[in-house]
């Protein structure tokens, strides 16, 4: 069977109705259970229980990963392979209880509940994975070639996934497999304007437990690193967004001025080109956060040899007012 996901509309009346259908659901599980008799057990008693709490408690990746099995071997590529083997003997037990358990379109409704839990939050919890909808539905549909449900997921929907990974990635940036989702999206060329409101309240949502800051875009490449800096300019003129995008502005510039002291040379090769980008220059003269900011990397960072002092004044000289930056920058260096 070809199953089909049906995204509710990101309104609080879905919030209501995607945890009625999933009491449906839990229901539905407990009544399987109860009506099976002795000469025709329960296949696992225990999974569909925990199917029913993943359900009634907004756990979609339990759900998933019940249904489904555990995300593919990709995120776990740096395991050994008796690590990946158990993963995918993990996964045909799940997937081989799950379509024998129940009919598919008892799957279609789990899987229906699980996906809309993960888009629309209707819990606020303490769980991670509350704020990685997005993107771990992303990794285990439709980056798992085995997943029963991949078929499901149409191009709309996977444009839905990746800008709303993008999104909630960023203020993990600072861990490799949040900056490889980072560059992927990038890359891919699948960033949306009309996604960019939703994709700040994912952002602010994420924020009130992980701050936008000490990201590790510097080590992204820099063609990746240019177009997050295009996509940047877009959104900034796209709207008033500017406020909400200043975090994302300054972990960029901090990017541009970031020194690798192992090989003793700017990470970013083209930070020159990059700082006179116009709303860079922009942000650098109007907002003061950014700039003191700025300042204040730069007078607390490590001095690095006669190369580093060259590449800083490099870097003031592509600033808006260098003169003036000067004149901040001696003033936090001598704490006045």
């Amino acid at each position: 069977m070809t199953y089909t996901i049906t995204l509710l509309p990101d309104t609080p009346e879905s919030n209501y109705n995607v945890m009625d259908e999933a009491m449906r659901c839990a229901l539905k599980v407990i009544g399987h259970m109860l009506q099976d008799s002795p000469l025709n057990p329960p296949i696992d008693p225990k999974r569909e229980l925990s199917l029913a709490q993943n359900l009634l408690t907004t756990r979609y990746w339990g759900t998933l990963s019940l249904l489904d099995g555990p995300a593919p071997e990709g995120r776990y590529r740096n395991c050994g392979e008796e690590t990946l083997e158990r993963l995918r003997f993990d996964r045909e037990v799940a997937q081989a209880w799950a379509t024998k358990t129940f009919y598919a379109p008892d799957l279609e409704d789990f899987l229906n509940v699980a996906v809309n839990q993960a888009l629309l939050r209707p819990f606020k919890t303490g769980w991670p994975g509350t704020y990685l909808g997005h993107t771990l539905v992303y990794d285990y549909i439709v980056d798992n070639p085995h997943s029963l449900f991949r078929e499901a997921i149409t191009p709309e929907i996977k444009d839905r996934l990746n800008n709303g990974r993008f999104w909630e990635c960023i203020p993990r940036a600072s861990d490799g497999y949040s900056l490889s989702v980072i560059s992927d999206c990038l890359n891919g060329d699948v960033l949306s304007l009309d996604f960019i409101s939703k994709g700040i309240e994912l952002m602010k949502t994420s924020n009130d437990v992980l701050p936008v800051q000490n990201l590790r875009l510097e080590v992204l490449e820099d063609t990746t690193l240019e177009k997050y800096f295009s996509f940047l300019e877009k959104a900034y003129f796209a709207g008033n967004y500017s406020a909400e995008l200043v975090p994302l502005i300054r972990e960029g510039i901090f990017a541009l001025v970031s020194w690798n002291h192992e090989n003793d040379q700017p990470y970013v090769r083209n930070f020159k080109e990059q700082l006179k980008r116009p709303f860079l220059q922009l942000s650098l003269t109007l907002n003061g956060t950014i700039r003191e900011a700025l300042a204040d990397k730069i007078s607390s960072a490590f001095d690095h040899g006669e190369p580093y002092r060259r590449f800083k004044e490099k870097v003031i000289d592509a600033l808006p007012d260098p003169a003036g930056f000067y004149t901040l920058l001696a003033r936090k260096e001598h704490g006045s």
